[in-house]
């Protein structure tokens, strides 16, 4: 060390900056990661989907990409021909036609529904059955991941019109959602 107070300044400045630098890249990892615990930890409700180290869900990959070239899409919320995202993929869709599907709608709070599919519902959801052009179902799929942010996983529906389609559930707990009447998603369209 030097007797000149000038440097141990800076010395000891620079110190206290590495350790605040520090301290809060740990604090931002612990909170992300009792984030991350919090949001699988919210399962308890018989409504909502189980999570599984299957990597399938109904036979169907649970990556984006991985959904069939070509496939049935079932979309509901704001991905639906008119809504507030169906810009972003109009451009993938060969065919659209409305279409409803056995489960439970409920309003996540963010602007967005949040669904749950049951074969046996009493209930359905209002949606749209899309058909991807061949060659751009992959770009399609990775469109609606980066849409979904990973709050929905892929799963096989079976529509009231009898097309089995790709539809994206829910994966949070639904215990303190609101549900939506009627099964139909409007909010981004009063919201426009």
């Amino acid at each position: 060390m030097t007797d000149d107070p000038r440097t141990e300044s800076w010395w000891q400045a620079s110190w206290s900056s590495a350790w605040a630098g520090a301290a809060a890249a740990i604090f931002g990892t612990l909170v992300t990661i009792v984030v991350a615990i919090m949001a699988l930890a919210g399962n308890g409700n018989s409504t909502t989907p189980e999570r599984s180290s299957d990597p399938t869900i109904a036979g169907v990959p649970t990556t984006h990409s991985d959904v069939a070239d070509g496939a049935w899409a079932f979309m509901y919320g704001t991905m639906q021909p008119g809504h507030r995202y169906y810009p972003e993929i109009d451009g993938y869709v060969a065919e659209t036609m409305p279409a409803t599907a056995p489960g439970f709608m409920f309003d996540s709070g963010y602007g967005y529904p949040a669904a749950v599919f049951d074969p046996d519902a009493s209930e359905s959801i209002s949606g749209y059955l899309l058909r991807w052009l061949p060659e751009s179902a992959s770009e399609a799929n990775q469109v609606i991941a980066d849409i979904e942010n990973n709050l929905f996983r892929a799963t096989r529906v079976e529509t009231d019109q009898g097309i089995s389609a790709i539809a994206y559930e829910w994966i949070g707990t639904t215990d303190d959602l609101t549900p939506v009447a009627g099964g139909a998603w409007t909010f981004d369209l009063e919201n426009q």
